[in-house]
């Protein structure tokens, strides 16, 4: 009996020494927590402008198959856009093998850092109840200028927004989000349809109707370019420039 009441004020003890380090830390522990900035606090980098330079990439994108006979176009039975256009839409086009409305963007290989957003809008209409462009390339935050040039009622809808286009009305939309590609509706008439690359950076491209294509103002350097197209399947190719030795580059498409 005597033992244990012998032993009982230092195991007092201990349990209030471990008690009072316990406390003790936990109050540097919360101390040094709500510090902001403290050594633990990650530091946000600040962003810089990326480096451009004279270098450039020219190609033609090609399709060497039986090109599609072109399809029956959905808005051949609606009573308001049966006439404005043929019955019948051809979305792969294709001329002595050369593709037009292939969206092209540099997808590897740039230097860190961000690009301005151009001022320049970019024009898009709804004219013969399709949009025009069918293909076209924005940097993410830049105007797209839009446009009815029906006499009739469409709406544009896109992952960002969804805007009333009566005739001849006139709006500014932006796609914030980056995107290969950033699908653009009209719920007043389902058919139509547009695809923007939604980038980044100024490195972007629609081939023409001879499937050409050029990106400028690239540092010197190698370079991941990509194709996407409606119906093809899409394709990558690197590419070694500089200023002094531009990058040429044929990218073959075949079917998804």
């Amino acid at each position: 009996m005597k033992l244990l009441q012998a032993r009982m004020p230092a195991r007092r003890l201990a349990c209030a020494a471990l008690l009072g380090v316990a406390v003790f830390g936990g109050v540097a522990c919360s101390n040094k927590s709500d510090k902001p900035g403290g050594s633990g606090a990650a530091k946000p980098v600040a962003d810089v402008p990326a480096p451009t330079g004279q270098a450039m990439i020219t190609g033609v994108v090609t399709f060497d198959g039986a090109v599609p006979a072109p399809e029956p176009w959905a808005g051949a039975s609606n009573p308001e856009c049966k006439t404005l256009r043929p019955e019948t839409i051809q979305t792969v086009k294709v001329q002595d093998k050369k593709v037009e409305e292939a969206f092209v963007y540099v997808k590897e290989g740039l230097p860190r850092g961000s690009y301005p957003t151009p001022t320049a809008s970019v024009p898009f209409d709804q004219k013969g109840c399709e949009f025009s462009p069918r293909v076209f390339g924005v940097m993410a935050g830049q105007d797209i200028a839009g446009n009815n040039s029906d006499k009739l009622l469409h709406n544009v809808k896109s992952p960002e927004f969804n805007q009333a286009f009566p005739f001849s009305t006139k709006k500014d939309m932006k796609l914030n989000d980056s995107a290969v590609m950033a699908t653009i509706k009209c719920d007043v008439h389902p058919w139509m349809r547009a695809y923007a690359g939604v980038m980044e950076h100024p490195y972007f491209a629609v081939t023409k109707a001879d499937g050409s294509f050029t990106i400028k103002g690239l540092v010197d350097g190698e370079y991941t370019v990509a194709v996407w197209h409606e119906k093809l399947a899409g394709a990558e190719i690197k590419v070694k420039i500089s200023a002094a030795a531009p990058g040429k580059v044929e990218i073959a498409l075949k079917f998804k």
